[in-house]
């Protein structure tokens, strides 16, 4: 959206993380105005007096709310400070928390969106069939993600960025980015790689990402005995840079919608070893790399193994994962399908 914003408009983004993620850094341009309401918590009222006074003193045109927490307050704060509200809905597991926790939130989610929501947004088309029913009669429309159009200019620090990061010459890279939760399951991915590393030596790991399963995973890495091939980079904010240096992008997520990383990843030219998950397959299968069904570690393994033993295959993937990128790099059109979105939210359109 911000690359799409003409210089004398503004972005507003309300956040509820803070100005320590990365994301605040990448977003912080000329056209954004970025707000940081931190440590909001659902059962404390004043979390949703708080974004229900920053909601009425930047008084926007449309609110556009973005996962579960925010879908949760921000429905409920939005509406009662008189706004349309917007919803997008990302993964076709909304909610990844298990037993009762997950179950309250899942409620609360769907509730707010019932109740508060004018309009929802389907991240991908696997999305929508997996959560309309929940929604009532509430509008809905599938908008398919879009991400930046390339830069040609990073390849230039790849070898730069290769060296810093421990990766010599002819040393192949595979790059995980993510969140590091359980639903992503970079467990499987470390097993699967222990297995292709011992056929590969030359073979290196980039983990970028941080989350409650981060001390775990490295040590599995250890007792895997895999540990100098690995590298966990935590949280980053240039990731575009680490992709450009990478040589194949791996997802081995139990669960997706459409995972913007996968589509930066294969619009800068990375051949792609990935779940069937969520709309991953229906941008993948065809040339840009190699699917295997979630949790099965062993043919996750073959897969890598093909994809890094292989540098004429791993080069054709990689080829076609930048052809296919002309289709989800159109920021323009993604745009007005949202901006469609928002008039019709603020009109009361029902259709």
């Amino acid at each position: 959206m911000r690359t799409g914003t003409p210089q004398d408009r503004t972005i507003e983004i309300l956040s509820m993380g803070s100005k320590a993620d990365p994301l605040y850094s990448r977003l912080a341009k000329e056209n954004v105005e970025i707000h940081v309401e931190p440590d909001c918590r659902l059962w404390n009222p004043m979390s949703y007096v708080r974004i229900f006074k920053a909601i009425r003193r930047i008084n926007p045109d449309v609110i556009h709310l973005h996962l579960t927490y925010a879908t949760i307050i921000g429905a409920v704060a939005g509406k009662l400070a008189g706004y349309p509200v917007v919803a997008s809905v990302h993964n076709t597991n909304t909610v990844q928390a298990a037993g009762l926790r997950g179950t309250s939130l899942r409620f609360l989610e769907t509730t707010a969106i019932r109740l508060f929501v004018d309009r929802v947004i389907f991240v991908g088309k696997v999305t929508a069939e997996a959560n309309r029913d929940r929604f009532g009669r509430v509008p809905m429309v599938t908008i398919d993600n879009v991400v930046e159009p390339p830069d040609p200019t990073l390849g230039a620090s790849r070898k730069e960025t290769r060296e810093a990061l421990g990766a010599r010459d002819g040393e192949v890279v595979v790059l995980s980015a993510g969140r590091l939760t359980l639903t992503k399951n970079i467990g499987l991915l470390l097993d699967a790689f222990a297995q292709v590393v011992r056929a590969h030596p030359g073979a290196r790991l980039w983990v970028c990402g941080n989350g409650e399963t981060a001390a775990d995973l490295g040590e599995q890495a250890n007792t895997l005995g895999i540990g100098d091939a690995v590298v966990f980079l935590g949280e980053r904010n240039d990731v575009p840079v680490l992709m450009h240096a990478a040589d194949i992008f791996v997802l081995s997520s139990d669960a997706e919608g459409l995972p913007l990383a996968l589509l930066e990843a294969m619009s800068a030219g990375l051949p792609v070893v990935a779940t069937a998950v969520g709309s991953v397959p229906d941008y993948v299968e065809g040339g840009a790399g190699l699917i295997v069904a979630p949790r099965q570690v062993d043919d996750f393994a073959r897969a890598l193994d093909r994809m890094v033993g292989d540098a004429a295959f791993r080069a054709d993937a990689g080829r076609a994962a930048l052809s296919r990128a002309n289709a989800f790099t159109n920021v323009v059109k993604w745009r007005e399908a949202l901006e469609a979105e928002y008039m019709k939210a603020k009109t009361g359109t029902k259709s």
